[in-house]
């Protein structure tokens, strides 16, 4: 017989009033919470994840396709050509793809500036994910 399981033997076998027993009790009880909190706090980070997550793609997208160039200049359009649409239909997991603009400028209210990112749609954009995130006014 190992020393541990003749050790665990012996205090659980000792009476139920005496400082041991209290202990192992105690001991449970804690692991247990601990465990219980462990859980929770793991299963209410990981709702946040995917709401923050559903949030973010429905702004932007899952796939940005943009034209490569060596700055930041958002104000260059271009048509994607017709072999990357035709594999676009191909691919079973595109559901959909929608053509946006952006464009930069500057806010200002009193003495304060803000830069923002003006994002252009057109009549056929699918609003159904922007209107869960919409506050007040209409799309």
């Amino acid at each position: 017989m190992n020393l541990a399981s003749f050790i665990s033997d012996k205090v659980s076998r000792s009476s139920d009033g005496s400082l041991s027993s209290n202990i192992q009790k105690v001991a449970v009880i804690s692991i247990s919470t601990a465990v219980f909190s462990l859980l929770m706090s793991y299963m209410i980070l990981s709702g946040f994840k995917e709401k923050i997550t559903e949030k973010i793609f429905s702004f932007s997208g899952h796939l940005i396709v943009s034209k490569y160039s060596l700055g930041n200049n958002l104000d260059e359009a271009f048509e994607l050509d017709s072999i990357l649409i035709d594999q676009l239909k191909r691919e079973n997991y595109v559901d959909r793809w929608q053509s946006v603009a952006y464009k930069a400028g500057l806010l200002k209210a009193n003495d304060e500036i803000q830069g923002v990112l003006i994002k252009g749609v057109d009549h056929t954009f699918d609003s159904a994910y922007l209107v869960t995130n919409l506050i007040e006014g209409s799309f």
